[in-house]
């Protein structure tokens, strides 16, 4: 049984794990020597990745036992986190989800892109403490603009896609103009 799900497992993510042993491969050699802390994330990795491959095996034979795919789940649970998000408004949504939690995000990454490309100018703002505020302060703003213009950009597509999954008619979207005057 174990050798069958390991047979799927390989035929199904062999080009994750080539892509991984060459990626592990160039740490080894740019770290010169440190192939234990590859060993230390690759093969449990693996491992953890096997693990949840069989268990998804055994998720698709109860869903098909039912007459479901994966798929199906997967809009079913848009469906019921997207009625839930449109009842707290487009405001809410991009505020809450792209002003606040994307813009942490990307403040984060945008931080450690800058302490990686620019590192000598990065030491010096961390030298001065008014400087280093202002740097996480601008970090963050610029992380939560992008966050708020990707959230309401995602909005209509999420929109679209609630409307498909939903109405059985699916007559908003398929007529621009009708979708222009109801916003009027």
């Amino acid at each position: 049984m174990i050798a069958d799900v390991f047979k799927q497992y390989l035929k199904s993510s062999y080009k994750q794990i080539i892509v991984s042993v060459i990626l592990n491969a160039f740490i080894v050699w740019w770290l010169q020597g440190f192939w234990w802390i590859v060993l230390i994330f690759f093969v449990p990795g693996i491992f953890l990745d096997f693990y949840s491959f069989q268990q998804s095996v055994e998720r698709r034979k109860k869903l098909k036992v039912k007459g479901l795919t994966e798929e199906d789940i997967q809009n079913i649970t848009f469906v019921q986190k997207w009625e839930e998000t449109r009842k707290g408004g487009l405001w809410k949504y991009c505020i809450r989800d792209g002003g606040i939690i994307a813009g942490a995000g990307l403040a984060l990454a945008l931080s450690l892109a800058y302490a990686i490309l620019f590192s000598h100018s990065f030491k010096n703002i961390l030298a001065e403490p008014g400087s280093m505020f202002s740097f996480i302060g601008y970090a963050y703003i610029s992380g939560a603009i992008t966050g708020v213009i990707a959230c309401r950009v995602n909005w209509r597509r999420n929109e679209k896609l609630f409307a498909r999954l939903t109405d059985p008619l699916n007559n908003i979207f398929k007529n621009r103009q009708e979708f222009d005057n109801e916003r009027l």
